[in-house]
C-alpha cells in the first residue's frame, strides 16, 4: 500500500556521479581473470560452497557476442555485448573516496545528522564499510550511518522510510541519502535478457523542512518468481519482467498515480520499456526517457539520472509531479511520487 508520510520529506542538491570512462567487456573479463588469479583458492572454495556459478548471472544465451568497435575510446578493442556494441560505464576504482571528496568540496552536505547508504551491488571485500567510510570522509563525527542492501534497486524505498522516522519532528537536522553501485566479481554485468549493468552513484540532501523535490508518497510492491534465481533461464527472466509489468499496471490504475504529470522508470530491459510505453499511452501520462545511456541499467540510481536530465531539459517544471519507478526482477517495483518545488540546484560530476 502507499506509504502515508508522517512528516514532510524533501530532497535537494541532487548529484550524480558517472564513471569518467567506459570499459569494454574484454576489459571486464580481464579484471575478473585478475581477481581469479589473485584469490583463486579462497574464492573457489567460497563460491563452490555457496553454489554460486563462476560468473553470475549468465548471458541470455550462455555466451558473449563480440563486435569490433571503431571508437577512439576503445582503440579498436573487442566490445562484447548482448545485441549491439555497447560500452559499459564502469568505475575503475572504488568510488567512495571520490564521492566523499566531491561532497565535501561542494559544502552542501556538511553537518548531516544521518547518512543513509543504499546499494544493490556488493563491495569487493567484507572489510569495506562504505557507510562509515562516507560519513568519515564528510567529517561527520556524530553522524548516524545506515547501510541498506538486499533489496535490489528498491533499497531507497526503505531508506526513505528510515529517514522519515529519523527526521520526524526534527526541524534542525538534515540527512544525506547516497545510492552507490559498482559491479564486481563474481557478479556479471549481463542479466539474462536485460540491459547491461552500469556503475552509477547518486547522493542528495534530505530534510523535513524544504528542498527542490518533495516526496509525496512511496511504496514497494513485491513481484518475483517462487523459484531459485540461480536456476533461472532467459524464459524465467522474461516471466519475472512480466510480473513487474503487471504490478505497475495495477498501480497505475490508482487515482493517486494517475494524477502524475510525468512518468520516469528504471531502464531494466527492452521488453520492460516497451510495456511501460504501452501503459503510459493507455493512462495518458507523459513518459520521459533519457537521451543517454538508454540501454544500460544504472540500478538504484537509474531513475534519478533520468530525473536530472528531465529537469535540465525543462520537461519537469516547477509545481509538477513525477512518478519514479524502480524495478528489480528479484524484488518487485518501487514507486516514489515527487513534486518539484523550487529552482534546480543540483550538480553533475
Amino acid at each position: 500500500m502507499v506509504q502515508e508520510l508522517s512528516s514532510r520529506l524533501f530532497l535537494s542538491d541532487l548529484s550524480i556521479k558517472k564513471p569518467s570512462s567506459f570499459k569494454t567487456f574484454e576489459q571486464c573479463d580481464e579484471a575478473m581473470e585478475y581477481e581469479l588469479d589473485k584469490m583463486a583458492s579462497e574464492r573457489e572454495h567460497l563460491f563452490q560452497a555457496s553454489g554460486v556459478p563462476p560468473l553470475w548471472p549468465p548471458a541470455a544465451d550462455g555466451h558473449i557476442h563480440a563486435h569490433h568497435s571503431s571508437s577512439s575510446n576503445t582503440s579498436g578493442s573487442m566490445v562484447a555485448t548482448i545485441a549491439a556494441p555497447v560500452l559499459v560505464p564502469a568505475f575503475h576504482e572504488q568510488p567512495y573516496d571520490a564521492i566523499g571528496e566531491e561532497a565535501v568540496q561542494s559544502g552542501r552536505y556538511n553537518d548531516a545528522s544521518y547518512l543513509c547508504y543504499c546499494h544493490e551491488t556488493v563491495v569487493p571485500a567484507i572489510i569495506y564499510m562504505p557507510g562509515f567510510q562516507l560519513a568519515q570522509a564528510l567529517g561527520h563525527a556524530r553522524t548516524v550511518p545506515l547501510a541498506i542492501g538486499q533489496h535490489g534497486s528498491l533499497a531507497c524505498i526503505l531508506g526513505f522510510r528510515w529517514l522519515e522516522r529519523m527526521l520526524l519532528n526534527d526541524n534542525s537536522s538534515h540527512a544525506v541519502l547516497a545510492i552507490i553501485d559498482q559491479t564486481v566479481y563474481p557478479f556479471s554485468r549481463r542479466h539474462w535478457n536485460g540491459y547491461l549493468k552500469a556503475d552509477l552513484a547518486m547522493w542528495c540532501r534530505v530534510s523535513s523542512q524544504d528542498g527542490e523535490f518533495e516526496v509525496l508518497s512511496y511504496e514497494s510492491k513485491p513481484a518475483y518468481l517462487a523459484t531459485d534465481m540461480f536456476d533461472w533461464t532467459s524464459e524465467d527472466y522474461d516471466q519475472a519482467i512480466h510480473g513487474l509489468v503487471q504490478q505497475l499496471e495495477l498501480s497505475m490504475n490508482q487515482g493517486l498515480y494517475m494524477q502524475s504529470d510525468l512518468l520516469i522508470v528504471q531502464h531494466v530491459s527492452s521488453k520492460w520499456i516497451s510495456q511501460v510505453e504501452r501503459i503510459a499511452a493507455q493512462t495518458g501520462i507523459s513518459l520521459y526517457q533519457r537521451s543517454e545511456w538508454t540501454e544500460v541499467n544504472g540500478l538504484g540510481s537509474d531513475p534519478f539520472l533520468t530525473l536530472q536530465e528531465a529537469v535540465a531539459m525543462g520537461v519537469f517544471g516547477h509545481g509538477q509531479t513525477a512518478l519514479l519507478v524502480f524495478a528489480s526482477v528479484d524484488y518487485g517495483i518501487g514507486l516514489v511520487r515527487i513534486k518539484r518545488n523550487i529552482e534546480a540546484t543540483g550538480n553533475e560530476s
